[in-house]
C-alpha cells in the first residue's frame, strides 16, 4: 500500500472520529438543552462547566452567571462550607458519599431562597480529566403536597382519637387492627395489649357473641349493617352499651378485606329511654288505677255511709260487730283505694313539710306490730330536724312499705336498718343533680334481687310473694308519692346481699311542720231546713246521701245527673240555698253545673265530691271561693257538718 493511500485513510477516519464526536457533543447538547431537570456538570476543582436551560430556570441564574464559578454557589449554609470538604476526600481516597446514590438535598436560588431537590451525581472522565454530572429535580410541590398529606392524616388521626365515639377497624377474622384513643378510656384496655386478639373474645360476654358474629358476617357479605346495640366489657368486666354502625373496607381487588365499625356508647341514653318506657307504663297503668279507683271510692262510700247509719240505730252489741266488721272492711278497701290514687297521682296534694326523723320516731310503735321476732329494726336518723316537702302520712306510707318490703326479704332472721341524712347543696344524687334533700333509707340484710327482678319492683301489682300474700302495691305506691313530690328512689340490690332503698326529698330546711288539724269527733252534727240541690249519677249512694241530709231536716232535690239538676230547679221555681254534687258524671261535668247555676244565683253555696280528688278536675276561677271539696268516701257527719260550714259562711264581698 503507498504512502500517500495510507495517509487519506488515516484522514478520512480522523474526519469520521470528529464528525462522531461533534455529532455526540449536538446529541448531548441537544439533551442537556431540552432536559427537564437540571444538568450541572463541575470539575474536580468543582468550578461549573456546564449548567443547561433547566438549571437557569429552577436557579435563576443565567449560565454565563455560574459558569466558572465554584458549584457551592447553588448551597445554601451550611452544605456551601462542607461541599469542598467532601469533594477533596472523594478525590483522595475515592469514598463515596454521593456519587452514583440518589438523596434529597436542599438548594438556594439566586434571591436566596431554599427548597428541596432530588439530587443525583455521576462521575465522569474525559482525556484523562475528572468530572462530575449533577441531575437535580425539583420536589417543592411534592414535598408541599406530602405535608399536606401528612397534615390531613394528622388531622383526620386526631379527629379519630378525640371523638367521643368508638372506631374500631377489625380484620376478615374479626381480629383487633385498631381502635381510637375512645375506646381505650371506655374500656381501661390500650390498643398494643389487645391488637390482633379476637374482638368478641376479648371484649364482648359469652352471652351476646354467637349473635354479633352473626351481625359481623352478615356485614362481611356487603350488609351495612345500622343500629345494632351489644353491650362490651370493660377491664374490670363492667358492660357499656353501644350502639354500632358498620362499613364494609374494600380491597383493590373489590373484595371485603374487613371492617370499619363506629360505635356510640348508649349506656346513659338506654338507662333513661327505660326510665322513660317505666313512666309512660306507670302513667297508663295510673290513667287505670285512677278510673278503677274513682268508681270503687263511690261503692266504699256508700257502704261506710249506711254502715255508720246501721251503728247510730242498733244498740244490741251482737248485732253492731258484723257492722263493725263491715265498716272496717270497707275503711281497709278505702285504704287501698289511696294507693291507687298515689299511684296515679291523683291524690289531693297541697304543698307540706314535715320532720322526717320526727314522723319516723311516731310510727316506730308500728314496726313492732309489724315485724317478726326474728327480724332486728336499727334506727340511725340524722342529729335534729330533717324538715322535707312531703306531706306526714304520705312520710308514712313511704317508710311503712319500704319497711314491710324489707321484712318480706328476710329468710331466717336478719336486720332492717332505717337511717336518715342531710344532701348538701353542690353533692351530686344523681337524676335530680346537685341540690338539698333529705336522704331516707331503708337497707336489709334479705335475699337481695335479681336484675329482672330489679326492673320491675315498681311496676303495680308485681310481687314475688305467693298469691294472698301481697297485692304488689307497696313499691309502685312508693314510687307514685316519691315522684309526686319531685324526689327519686335509688335502689342497690344483688342476689344474696340484701337491697337497699334510698328515697331523696326535696329538703325544706327552715320551715316548720304544720301544725295537726283537729281529728273529728263522733258527737253530733246540726241539721237544718235549706233547700239542698243533690247531684249523683250512682243510685246507691245518691239515696244514702239524700236519706242523711233529709233526716237532717234538710229540703233535698236529688237528680241523677245535670240536665234533670237545671229541669228541678226550673220546676221549683224559687231559689235553691246549696248545690252537692259530685265532679265526674255524663253529660256534664259537677263544675260546668255550678257555673251555670250560678250563673243564675249568684248567692248560691256549692260543695264538690269526688272519688279522684284531683286538683287538676276543679276550675277555681269558675267557683266561688269557699267551695270545698269532699273526697270519697266520706261518712255522714263529715257531709253534714261541711253542708253546714258551708250554709253558714259568711257572704262573699
Amino acid at each position: 500500500m503507498s504512502e500517500p493511500t495510507s495517509l487519506t485513510r488515516r484522514l478520512a477516519r480522523a474526519r469520521d472520529a470528529e464528525r462522531a464526536r461533534l455529532e455526540a457533543l449536538a446529541r448531548t447538547e441537544a439533551i442537556l438543552q431540552a432536559a427537564v431537570d437540571a444538568i450541572v456538570t463541575i470539575d474536580a476543582r468543582g468550578a461549573v462547566q456546564s449548567f443547561n436551560p433547566a438549571a437557569e430556570r429552577m436557579f435563576g441564574y443565567d449560565a454565563g452567571e455560574v459558569i466558572g464559578r465554584n458549584v457551592s454557589l447553588l448551597m445554601p449554609p451550611p452544605y456551601r462550607e462542607e461541599h469542598d470538604g467532601y469533594l477533596e476526600r472523594y478525590l483522595r481516597t475515592g469514598e463515596q458519599r454521593i456519587i452514583g446514590i440518589g438523596r434529597e438535598v436542599v438548594a438556594r436560588r439566586k434571591d436566596g431562597a431554599v427548597f428541596p431537590i432530588d439530587l443525583a451525581v455521576s462521575e465522569v472522565t474525559v482525556g484523562g480529566e475528572r468530572s462530575f454530572m449533577g441531575t437535580l429535580r425539583d420536589i417543592s410541590a411534592r414535598k408541599a403536597a406530602e405535608e399536606e398529606l401528612r397534615r390531613q392524616r394528622d388531622f383526620a388521626e386526631s379527629l379519630v382519637d378525640t371523638a367521643p365515639v368508638i372506631v374500631l377497624v377489625l380484620d376478615r377474622e374479626g381480629r383487633i387492627v385498631r381502635f381510637n384513643r375512645y375506646m381505650e378510656q371506655l374500656t381501661g384496655r390500650s390498643l398494643a395489649e389487645v391488637q390482633g386478639a379476637d374482638w368478641f373474645e376479648t371484649f364482648l360476654p359469652d352471652r351476646d357473641r354467637p349473635g354479633v358474629r352473626r351481625i359481623y358476617a352478615e356485614s362481611l357479605a356487603g350488609e351495612r349493617v345500622r343500629g345494632n346495640v351489644n353491650p362490651i366489657l370493660g377491664r374490670g368486666g363492667e358492660e357499656r352499651l353501644i350502639e354500632w354502625y358498620d362499613t364494609p373496607i374494600r380491597a383493590g381487588d373489590g373484595a371485603t378485606g374487613g371492617i370499619l365499625a363506629i360505635g356510640l356508647d348508649v349506656t346513659e341514653r338506654e338507662a333513661l329511654e327505660e326510665q322513660f318506657r317505666q313512666a309512660q307504663k306507670m302513667e297508663a297503668i295510673g290513667r287505670l288505677a285512677g278510673g278503677v279507683a274513682h268508681d270503687f271510692n263511690t261503692v266504699l262510700a256508700s257502704i261506710l255511709g249506711y254502715s255508720e247509719v246501721l251503728l247510730d240505730a242498733l244498740e244490741e252489741e251482737r248485732l253492731r260487730h258484723p257492722v263493725e266488721q263491715v265498716r272496717r272492711a270497707a275503711e281497709r278497701g278505702a285504704g287501698l283505694t289511696r294507693q291507687l290514687l298515689a299511684l296515679s297521682r291523683r291524690e289531693r296534694s297541697e304543698p307540706q313539710v314535715c320532720d322526717v326523723n320526727a314522723v319516723i320516731d311516731d310510727i316506730r310503735s308500728m314496726f313492732d306490730r309489724l315485724l317478726r321476732e326474728d327480724v332486728e329494726l336499727v334506727h340511725d336518723l340524722a342529729a335534729g330536724p330533717a324538715f322535707a316537702g312531703i306531706g306526714p302520712g304520705q312520710l308514712e306510707q313511704v317508710v311503712l312499705n319500704l319497711v314491710v318490703n324489707a321484712r318480706d326479704a328476710i329468710e331466717g332472721g336478719g336486720r332492717i336498718r332505717v337511717s336518715t341524712r342531710r344532701v348538701e347543696q353542690g353533692e351530686d344524687v344523681g337524676l335530680l343533680g346537685p341540690g338539698e334533700y333529705v336522704g331516707l333509707t331503708v337497707a336489709d340484710t334479705g335475699v337481695g334481687m335479681t336484675a329482672d327482678v330489679r326492673s320491675r319492683i315498681f311496676d303495680p301489682f308485681f310481687t314475688t310473694k305467693a298469691p294472698g300474700k301481697g297485692t304488689g302495691l307497696g313499691l309502685s305506691t312508693v314510687y307514685g308519692i316519691v315522684e309526686q313530690v319531685g324526689g327519686a328512689i335509688r335502689v342497690e340490690t344483688a342476689p344474696g346481699e340484701g337491697s337497699t332503698f334510698e328515697v331523696l326529698i326535696p329538703s325544706a330546711l327552715g320551715m316548720a311542720a304544720p301544725a295537726e288539724a283537729p281529728r273529728e269527733q263522733d258527737a253530733p252534727v246540726q241539721g237544718g231546713s235549706e233547700v239542698v240541690l243533690l247531684v249523683e249519677d250512682d243510685s246507691m249512694f245518691r239515696g244514702l246521701l239524700e236519706e242523711v241530709l233529709q233526716s237532717a231536716g234538710y229540703e233535698v232535690l236529688a237528680a241523677e245527673e245535670p240536665r234533670v239538676a237545671i229541669q228541678r230547679v226550673a220546676e221549683r221555681g224559687g231559689a235553691i240555698d246549696l248545690l252537692v254534687s259530685d265532679m265526674v258524671m255524663p253529660g256534664m261535668s259537677g263544675v260546668e253545673l255550678a257555673r251555670r247555676l250560678l250563673a243564675q244565683q249568684g248567692s248560691l253555696k256549692v260543695i264538690l265530691m269526688s272519688g279522684y280528688s284531683d286538683e287538676e278536675l276543679v276550675e277555681p276561677e269558675t267557683l266561688p271561693a269557699h267551695a270545698p271539696l269532699l273526697q270519697k268516701p266520706f261518712s255522714p257527719r263529715q257531709l253534714l257538718r261541711t253542708v253546714r260550714q258551708v250554709l253558714e259562711a259568711p257572704p262573699e264581698s
